[in-house]
């Protein structure tokens, strides 16, 4: 059973959750990105609800292997000019993983003001700017990018990309456009 306590916490972090996203698109008056921030947070909310039912649902003892085991999502979470984004559910609230289908690279430079990305070559080769040194990755290398380092990739990979903490809205400060893509 659920304490008070626990309960109240996940109200809280769905309250910031849409806080951050939607009613900062719409404050900012800007209907596509309140769109997509209102999208992500009914994504958001569906993948919550599972998380909260299986945690406070007192079937740990009989939860079954396959719980645990899922395929690509079918459809992305996110779509850039070169790049698909599927993200995958987790039990975590601290943390993302996505699936990025990459043809070309990520089409700006950015730099993040709190999360730390984590990227494994799935496969492909491609090259990482960080900090404006380029390096050549491919297939089985791992990239660690801190807070507040300036990055970007180009190449055609696939590439599992895990956030902590989660990605909100302005934590990303894209810092200009990557002429690779």
């Amino acid at each position: 059973m659920i304490s008070e306590k626990e309960f109240q916490k996940e109200i809280e972090l769905i309250q910031k959750k849409f806080e951050n996203n939607v009613l900062g698109a719409i404050n900012d008056n800007e209907p596509r990105k309140a769109i997509r921030a209102a999208s992500s947070f009914i994504n958001f909310l569906e993948a919550k609800a599972k998380n909260i039912k299986k945690k406070y649902s007192g079937q740990s003892k009989d939860t079954k292997a396959t719980d645990f085991v899922m395929d690509k999502p079918k459809t992305p979470e996110f779509k850039q000019k070169e790049m698909k984004g599927y993200k995958f559910p987790t039990a975590n609230d601290n943390l993302e993983v996505y699936l990025l289908e990459v043809s070309h690279g990520h089409e700006n430079y950015i730099k993040s003001k709190k999360s730390t990305h984590f990227y494994y070559i799935v496969e492909g080769q491609g090259s990482f700017d960080i900090n404006g040194v380029e390096k050549h990755v491919s297939k089985g290398q791992f990239v660690e990018i801190p807070p507040k380092v300036e990055y970007t990739y180009s190449g055609k990979m696939r590439i599992l990309m895990i956030m902590e903490p989660p990605w909100i809205e302005g934590n990303d400060e894209v810092t200009k456009k990557n002429p690779n893509v």
